[in-house]
């Protein structure tokens, strides 16, 4: 600012471009500020997610879409894509399907539910959509799962 005001009244082209080049210098310093701070201000408080994860987990097998997840928190939906990813690491469809596996992982342990039912029960349209969803998070088929923890 002491630099700004030793050139704001001279003449010279010159000096007055420098002057110019300072006005962008600090324009920039503080809009970068500004913006940093409005991005680690993304995320959800504590009670929001508190209720998107009570609702997700009361509509288990369902698919529930952003903007019903953002309609109830009064938010658009890019905003609370961002808000959620920044308060769980995930984006909500991918919690979504984190937990509808981690729910069948422990159907697998606790029942004799085929997995067929097991599918059905934690909301996949059939069981190879399942299987093959299943192995992408876990490394394993479900079966395969199964058989190393029951045994």
């Amino acid at each position: 600012m002491k630099l700004l005001a030793d050139v704001i009244d001279d003449p010279d082209p010159s000096v007055q471009l420098y002057g110019d080049a300072l006005i962008a210098a600090l324009a920039v310093r503080m809009f970068g500020r500004a913006d940093s701070e409005a991005k680690s201000a993304t995320k959800l408080s504590p009670m929001q997610l508190r209720n998107a994860v009570s609702f997700l987990e009361a509509n288990m097998p369902l698919r529930v879409d952003l903007n019903t997840l953002a309609s109830l928190a009064g938010l658009s939906p890019s905003y609370y894509n961002r808000a959620f990813k920044a308060a769980t690491g995930l984006a909500p469809y991918q919690w979504q399907l984190q937990a509808r596996i981690q729910r069948a992982q422990a159907l697998l342990l606790s029942t004799k539910m085929s997995l067929d039912d097991v599918a059905e029960a934690t909301g996949f349209a059939d069981a190879v959509h399942f299987a093959r969803t299943f192995k992408k998070l876990t490394g394993a088929t479900p079966s395969a799962w199964r058989k190393d923890r029951v045994s």
